[in-house]
């Protein structure tokens, strides 16, 4: 244990009513500050159950989960699906977040320009969202995500079905984030991606930890040879999971 973390869960224990069993049981993990964290797993292996608990949006039955952050309004989050007004347009959208984060007026216009810019939606900025492409609005939902700022952003298959390019774009940003000191929790299906993107991996399934290691230590472990897909196929089956 480090007292240099970001997020610690300790001996979480958590279950969907009715269900036979929990997703997770004496559960741990750490986080130190500043990490670009991939968590990978098959279908059903409590990839997003355990984004809502480090959220704060889902509450262990038993355990704990810390989050140190140094401010208010210091997390964000990008759901997998987009979490956007669709008769609003974009600036609208990110004027409401906006107000949620409790910027300021002047703050929140200068912000909003930025990512508007940033993220290539500047000139869409006053068309409804729902006349926008999947990738226009994979990258508004992360635009929104980071309008303040966040200390630690939770990404939840931040680049799934969109186009190379819009998957460039959010890369290229996460890449910045992490340089600049953001503690990141992503989670996708993309492995390579994640392989190239991530510092550390984690590789879950049916709510235990199989494997927690950078890239390097896996290759390490595994062989060289061997990319993050086959040792994720080794230790999880090649069977598909629906």
């Amino acid at each position: 244990m480090t007292e240099d973390y970001a997020l610690r869960l300790r001996a979480v224990r958590f279950g969907y009513p009715g269900a036979r069993q929990p997703v997770f049981q004496d559960f741990d993990l750490e986080i130190k500050r500043g990490t670009f964290l991939g968590l990978v797993g098959p279908n059903g292996a409590g990839k997003s159950t355990l984004i809502l608990l480090m959220t704060g949006l889902k509450k262990p039955l038993q355990g704990e989960v810390q989050i140190r952050v140094q401010r208010r309004h210091a997390i964000g989050f990008v759901p997998q699906d987009a979490a956007l007004f669709p008769t609003l347009n974009a600036w609208e959208n990110l004027h409401f977040f906006s107000a949620a984060y409790q910027l300021s007026v002047q703050e929140a216009r200068a912000r909003i320009r930025q990512v508007l810019d940033r993220f290539g939606l500047a000139e869409a900025a006053r068309q409804p969202v729902n006349t926008y492409s999947g990738g226009m609005k994979k990258r508004l939902n992360l635009a929104a995500a980071v309008l303040h700022d966040p200390e630690i952003l939770f990404l939840d298959e931040p680049t799934a079905g969109i186009d190379v390019q819009s998957r460039k774009v959010v890369n290229d940003y996460l890449r910045e984030l992490h340089e600049r000191g953001c503690t990141l929790i992503y989670t996708s299906h993309h492995l390579r991606e994640t392989e190239i993107l991530c510092e550390r991996i984690v590789i879950l399934d049916n709510g235990r930890i199989l494997e927690d290691a950078s890239p390097a230590g896996l290759h390490q472990k595994f062989g060289a040879g061997k990319s993050l897909e086959d040792v994720f196929i080794q230790l999880t089956g090649s069977l598909p999971r629906d």
